[in-house]
């Protein structure tokens, strides 16, 4: 069976990746945080084409910022858990609009791994939501697909010897006839 395979990995990649972006989103919310300061914040965007050559674009936030924790000196990039990603401009940059590059900011770290920073903690469910959802439908196309496939082959076979034994039946028919006709 290799046409469901795809479908299952990729669907169980994205719920995996989803199960660690909200372990670590949940973590996040407990983590200590010191003052920081924004060095920078703007929306980077990015274009794909698929496979009709149609281009869509995508909208993300980025920031870079630094931080002191036990007197040393870190850099931080990510915003929340997981990085968002938007298909409108306004979208990346209302998230970015409480954040000032002339005041410091809160930054929440990772007390096992002061390098492991972000701005928002907790988790943001617009970010978590479709990505879940994406792989709980390629999941069940997979499965699915595994149970559904087999069935349609069997159904398949049966109606080609339904067609034959109809066949067989409908040339004996005629050759009878022929002979009393």
């Amino acid at each position: 069976m290799v046409f469901p395979t795809p479908f299952l990995c990729r669907g169980v990649a994205f719920l995996v990746w989803t199960f660690v972006n909200v372990q670590e989103a949940l973590e996040s919310a407990s983590w200590p945080s010191v003052q920081g300061q924004l060095l920078s914040k703007k929306v980077e965007s990015s274009s794909m084409r698929d496979k009709d050559g149609r281009s869509t674009q995508s909208f993300r936030p980025t920031v870079h910022f630094t931080y002191l924790v036990d007197g040393k000196t870190h850099n931080g990039t990510r915003l929340r858990i997981p990085i968002p990603s938007y298909n409108r401009y306004d979208k990346a940059q209302k998230t970015l609009a409480d954040l000032s590059v002339t005041k410091p900011c809160e930054v929440y770290f990772n007390p096992a791994n002061p390098e492991d920073s972000v701005l928002q903690p907790r988790i943001h469910i617009s970010n978590i939501i479709g990505p879940a959802l994406f792989g709980l439908f390629l999941t069940t196309i997979g499965i699915g697909s595994f149970f559904f496939i087999p069935y349609a082959i069997r159904e398949e076979k049966a109606k080609k010897e339904r067609l034959a034994v109809y066949q067989k039946e409908r040339e004996e028919r005629e050759r009878q006839q022929k002979l009393n006709g």
